[in-house]
């Protein structure tokens, strides 16, 4: 369970959380397909594997 005086370092979208809760913030300069891409390629497999449920375009 989250504690109140916790402080946690996450990954979110721009705008996605209220600024009042963000302490302290790096942009990457990337979208979310790039780095999902690069996170897919970077394993080598994505499981399962044929099931035809993922395509990656490119």
């Amino acid at each position: 369970m989250a504690k109140a005086d916790a402080v946690y370092s996450i990954a979110v979208m721009e705008n996605s959380v209220p600024g009042e809760y963000v302490i302290e913030s790096v942009s990457l300069d990337a979208t979310v397909t790039e780095m999902l891409a690069e996170a897919i390629e970077s394993s080598g497999t994505v499981s399962p594997p044929s099931d035809g449920r993922f395509a990656l375009a490119g």
